[in-house]
C-alpha cells in the first residue's frame, strides 16, 4: 500500500517536472522579451495619445530651448517628459527619438544628419533609444529624458519625434501605454559668416579716408553688429547698411602710418538669433594720403558656351557693391544673379544664353569704390556665343528596341535631347504597320498613345525621320528605328487570380504582405493601377514573373482592410479580367514584436509547436501510467531480461564488474567506509550538486553550439549586429527562443549548483587531507563558472551588457599597478568597444570551455581516486 502511494507521488512529481520543462522555453526568459513596437500615428505633425484599441492616460511632451539652430550646432538639448503612464513602478519606460513618424525602420535621427552626442542614460556617443525607471505610484508613473544633439550639416526643416513604448497590466499580459508621440520642428540654417572685409587683413598703405566694410552671408541683427564692433585705435564714425553689407564711415580721417585693428566678437547674431561662430579680427596699416583715384576694371571674362556662360568682372580695388550692381547691365537683356568673390563681380544667367549671339556687358561710369570715387568712364565688353551644331537625338525608348511580348494596349515613350523642337515630331514619325497615335509631351519626353489596341503577334517599326529638328533648326543626322513585337496571336483567355497567400479572410500584420498569383504574365502597370486598399493604407508592389507581392504599411490593428482589384487588369495580350476581386484581411499585431514576457495566447504558432507540446504531454502521461501500474523496478528488470536473452551481456558485465572490484580494492575508501563511521543520511541530497553542475555544463555546451550558429559577435551598427542576431534567434529561428531559454536557465542553475557544492564541501570539511589539491581545483572551477556567466552576460550587447561590462572594466582598472594592462587584456581597452565583444566571445566559446574540461577531468579523477568524503 505504502509502495503504491510512493509510486503515485513519484508519478505526480514527474508530471510537474516535465510540465515545467515544456513551459519554461515557451514562457521565455524573464526580462528578455522584445520591446513593444506598434504602428505610429499617421500625421505629418507631432501627436499626443496612443494608437491602438485600448485607452491610456499617458502623455508625452517635448521641450527645447530654441527651434532655430545652425548647421552642425552642438549641445542642442531635447527634453521629453512622460506623465500619467499606466505602468508598474518597478518597470522601465522606453523612449525612442525618431525623425519620421511614418516608418520607424528608416527614421533614426542619425540617418537624417543628426548626431546624438549623449542620450538619457549618459552614453556618449549616444543612442536614439533609452529606458529609464518609472517614478511615482504603480498605474500612474512618470519619467524624464534628456538628449544632447548636434544639428545636421545641410540647412532645412527637420522634425524630431519622441515615441513612448511601454507598459503592461498587473498580470504582465496586456499592453497599456502603447505608442505616444510628440514632435518638434527644427529650422536648421547656415551660421552667420563674415565673407569679406575692406580693408582686408594684412593690408598696408590704406588710404586714410577708406571706410570699413563688413560683408556677411545673410541678413544680420544690425544692433548686435554695431555694438560688437570695435576699432583700435578708436576713430569716431557711424554705420550704414545695404542688405548684408555693413559700412562704418569715419567722421574724419584715420591717422597716417598707423596700425589699426577692428574686431567683432561672437555676440553678433543674425535675424534668426544664431551667433557668429568665430570672432573676427582684422589688422591693417594706413598710408600717407587720401583716396582720390577712380577705380577701373581690370578684366572681363565670359564663357562662350551657352551651357555655362558666366561673366566675371574684376576691379582694381574694393568697390561699393551696391553702386556696381546698379551700374551693371547686359544686352540682350538676360535674367541672372549677381554675386561677389573679393573684388570680382560674378553674373550667372538663370537660363541658357542663345547660341551664336553677340552679348554686350556694360559697367556704367557711376560705379564707385569705397572712397566714393566714381569710375567716370563707362566700360563695354562683348562676347559671341558659339554656334549650335549639335543635332537632336533620341536618348531612350520604352519599350526598348527589340522588345517582345509587348502588351497590345501600351504607350510608346521617346526621350529626346533637351532642346528638341516638339512641333517637328509629328511630321517626322512613321509607323509600319500604320498606327494612329496621339502625342503628349513632358519636358523632352514624348508619349505616343495608340488610339486602338495593337495587333497580336505583330512586328512594329517606328521611325523618327531626319525632319526632326531642335529649337535652333538643326536636323537629325540619320533616322532612328524602334522595333518591337506584340504578344502572341493565340491568346484569347482572360487572366484570373489563381491563389493568394495568406488566403482572404486571414490576418495580416502592419508591414506585412499579401502574395497574389496570377494565371499568366500580366501587364504590371494595369494591375498596380487597378489595386485600391480600403481603408486607405500605404502600399508598395514587387513582381516576380506571375507573382505580385503587395506590402501594406500603416495598418491600424483591429481594422478590416479590403484589397479591391478592378476588372480593368490586363495580361500581356491585352485580355481583361472577367470580374473584379475583393480580398479582406484583418490587421493584427505582429507576434514577434508584441509578444509580452508572459506569452500564453499564441503558444501554437506552427505544427511543430503542436507536435512538441503533444509529445511532451504524452511522454509525461506514459511515464506516470507505468509508475502507477507496474513500478519502475519491474519495468527495468523486464527490459534487462529481454536484452540479456538476445545479447548475452551478463557475461561481459560480470567481467567488467570483476575488473571494477579489482581496481576498487586498490583505491582509498571513503571516510565512513574506512573507519566504519555512521553516515548522516540527510546530507546525501547535497552530494548531487556536483552532478547537477556537470549536467548543466553538458546542456550549456549543446544549446550554446546551436546558438553560435546564428549569433554574430559584432558591435558594429545601431543597434549592434550582435543584438540584432539575438532578436533574430528569438523571433525568426525555429525554436530559437526555446534554445536560448534553456541556455539561460541552465547557466543560472549551474552557477547556483557550483556555489552550493563548494559550501557543502567547506561545511563538511571535505577539503582537508588528502583532498587539498582537489579543493584548489574546485575553487578554480568556481571562478571559471562565474567568468562564464559574466562573459555570456555581455554577448547580447544590450543596455544590461553595456553597463555590466563598464563595471567589469572599472574593477579591472582598480587593480594596483597593472590595472590598465589587465583591462586591456580582458576587455580590449580601458573603455568598451568592438574589441570587448570579440574577446568575450573568444573567452566564452573557446578558451573557457577548454580550461573547464581539463580541470573537470582532473577533478573527477581525483574524486574517484580519493573517494567521497561522506558526512559522519
Amino acid at each position: 500500500m505504502q509502495g503504491g502511494r510512493a509510486r503515485a507521488g513519484l508519478a505526480v512529481l514527474l508530471a510537474i517536472v516535465a510540465l515545467g520543462a515544456v513551459l519554461v522555453p515557451v514562457l521565455g526568459i524573464p526580462g528578455g522579451a522584445p520591446d513593444q513596437n506598434h504602428t505610429l500615428c499617421g500625421n505629418t505633425e507631432g501627436c499626443h495619445g496612443i494608437v491602438g484599441s485600448n485607452t491610456s492616460r499617458a502623455n508625452v511632451t517635448m521641450f527645447t530651448d530654441r527651434l532655430t539652430v545652425h548647421t552642425n550646432q552642438s549641445d542642442i538639448l531635447v527634453l521629453v517628459n512622460v506623465t500619467g503612464a499606466e505602468q508598474k513602478m518597478e518597470d522601465p519606460i522606453g523612449m525612442s527619438l525618431l525623425s519620421d513618424n511614418f516608418d520607424p525602420s528608416i527614421s533614426l535621427p542619425q540617418m537624417w544628419g543628426w548626431t546624438i552626442e549623449e542620450d538619457p542614460t549618459g552614453r556618449s556617443p549616444g543612442f536614439n533609444y533609452a529606458k529609464l525607471p518609472a517614478v511615482g505610484i504603480s498605474g500612474d508613473t512618470s519619467s524624464q529624458y534628456l538628449w544632447r544633439l548636434r544639428a545636421p550639416s545641410v540647412p532645412g526643416d527637420y522634425p524630431l519625434y519622441a515615441r513612448m513604448q511601454c507598459g503592461v497590466d498587473e498580470f504582465n499580459e496586456n499592453p497599456l501605454s502603447r505608442d505616444h508621440l510628440d514632435g518638434l520642428w527644427f529650422h536648421v540654417v547656415p551660421p552667420p559668416v563674415v565673407e569679406d572685409t575692406s580693408p582686408r587683413n594684412g593690408s598696408v598703405d590704406v588710404y586714410v579716408n577708406t571706410p570699413i566694410v563688413l560683408v556677411f552671408n545673410k541678413e544680420m541683427d544690425r544692433p548686435s553688429v554695431e555694438s560688437s564692433f570695435n576699432l583700435t585705435p578708436f576713430a569716431p564714425g557711424s554705420f550704414t547698411w545695404e542688405g548684408e553689407v555693413a559700412r562704418y564711415n569715419m567722421d574724419g580721417f584715420l591717422e597716417e602710418g598707423t596700425a589699426y585693428t577692428f574686431t567683432l566678437d561672437t555676440s553678433v547674431r543674425d535675424m534668426d538669433g544664431i551667433h557668429l561662430q568665430e570672432p573676427l579680427e582684422v589688422d591693417f596699416v594706413t598710408g600717407s594720403g587720401i583716396d582720390v583715384y577712380p577705380p577701373y576694371v581690370v578684366s572681363i571674362l565670359a564663357s562662350r558656351a551657352p551651357l555655362d556662360a558666366i561673366v566675371r568682372i574684376t576691379f582694381s580695388e574694393p568697390m561699393d557693391r551696391a553702386s556696381v550692381e546698379v551700374a551693371f547691365s547686359i544686352d540682350p537683356p538676360t535674367g541672372g544673379g549677381l554675386s561677389w568673390q573679393a573684388d570680382t563681380l560674378i553674373f550667372t544667367p538663370h537660363e541658357l544664353l542663345d547660341y551664336d549671339t553677340l552679348y554686350t556687358v556694360h559697367i556704367d561710369g557711376s560705379a564707385q569704390d569705397l572712397g566714393g570715387n566714381a569710375m567716370g568712364t563707362s566700360i563695354y565688353s562683348t562676347f559671341l556665343t558659339i554656334k549650335d551644331l549639335v543635332p537632336p537625338r533620341v536618348l531612350g525608348t520604352d519599350p526598348v528596341n527589340g522588345s517582345v511580348d509587348v502588351t497590345l494596349v501600351t504607350n510608346v515613350i521617346l526621350t529626346f535631347s533637351p532642346d528638341v523642337n516638339t512641333s517637328s515630331l509629328a511630321g517626322a514619325l512613321s509607323w509600319e504597320p500604320a498606327v494612329w497615335s496621339e502625342i503628349s509631351w513632358e519636358g523632352a519626353k514624348a508619349t505616343l498613345t495608340p488610339q486602338h489596341p495593337l495587333e497580336e503577334g505583330t512586328v512594329y517599326n517606328l521611325t523618327v525621320g531626319t525632319s526632326l529638328s531642335d529649337i535652333r533648326g538643326n536636323l537629325m543626322e540619320e533616322p532612328y528605328l524602334l522595333t518591337f513585337t506584340t504578344a502572341g496571336s493565340s491568346d484569347r483567355i482572360p487572366p484570373y487570380l489563381e491563389a493568394t497567400t495568406p488566403p482572404a479572410g486571414s490576418n495580416v500584420i502592419p508591414g506585412g504582405s499579401v502574395r497574389l498569383v496570377w494565371s499568366e504574365p500580366m501587364d504590371r502597370d494595369s494591375v498596380e493601377e487597378a489595386i485600391m486598399v480600403s481603408p486607405i493604407a500605404e502600399t508598395s508592389f514587387s513582381w516576380s514573373d506571375r507573382v505580385l507581392v503587395v506590402t501594406l504599411e500603416g495598418l491600424d490593428v483591429g481594422t478590416v482592410y479590403t484589397i479591391n482589384i478592378d476588372s480593368s487588369i490586363r495580361d500581356r495580350a491585352g485580355n481583361t479580367a472577367l470580374e473584379p476581386y475583393a480580398l479582406r484581411y484583418v490587421a493584427t499585431p505582429d507576434p514577434a514584436q508584441d509578444r509580452p514576457v508572459f506569452y500564453v495566447d499564441n503558444w501554437i504558432e506552427t505544427w511543430w509547436d503542436l507536435a512538441l507540446l503533444v509529445s511532451a504531454f504524452a511522454i509525461v502521461a506514459l511515464a506516470a501510467l507505468v509508475q502507477v501500474r507496474y513500478g519502475w523496478r519491474r519495468v527495468v528488470l523486464t527490459m534487462f531480461a529481454w536484452v540479456e536473452e538476445r545479447t548475452r551481456t551478463a557475461r561481459y558485465l560480470g567481467d567488467a564488474r570483476r575488473l571494477y572490484y579489482s581496481i576498487d580494492r586498490q583505491m582509498p575508501h571513503s571516510h565512513a567506509e574506512r573507519y566504519g563511521s555512521k553516515t548522516v543520511w540527510y546530507w546525501y541530497p547535497f552530494y548531487c550538486l556536483g552532478g547537477i553542475a556537470i549536467l548543466c555544463f553538458i546542456i550549456l555546451g549543446i544549446t550554446g553550439l546551436v546558438l553560435s550558429l546564428y549569433y554574430v559577435p559584432s558591435a558594429e551598427g545601431t543597434p549592434s549586429q550582435a543584438y540584432g542576431s539575438i532578436e533574430s534567434i528569438m523571433e525568426d529561428v525555429t525554436f530559437g527562443y526555446m534554445f536560448r531559454a534553456i541556455h539561460h536557465w541552465a547557466a543560472n542553475i549551474m552557477i547556483a549548483a557550483v556555489f552550493l557544492h563548494m559550501l557543502r564541501v567547506y561545511f563538511t570539511g571535505a577539503y582537508r587531507n588528502p583532498r587539498e589539491l582537489n579543493w584548489v581545483v574546485g575553487v578554480s572551477l568556481l571562478g571559471l563558472t562565474i567568468f562564464y556567466g559574466f562573459s555570456g552576460y555581455l554577448l547580447p550587447w544590450n543596455q544590461l551588457s553595456y553597463w555590466a561590462g563598464t563595471i567589469g572594466v572599472e574593477m579591472c582598472r582598480a587593480v594596483p599597478v597593472a590595472g590598465d594592462w589587465f583591462a586591456e587584456l580582458v576587455f580590449g581597452g580601458v573603455t568598451l568597444g568592438t574589441a570587448t565583444l570579440t574577446r568575450m566571445y573568444f573567452f566564452h566559446v573557446l578558451l573557457l570551455p577548454i580550461i573547464t574540461v581539463v580541470l573537470l577531468v582532473v577533478h573527477l579523477v581525483a574524486v574517484y581516486i580519493q573517494g567521497l568524503a561522506e558526512p559522519h
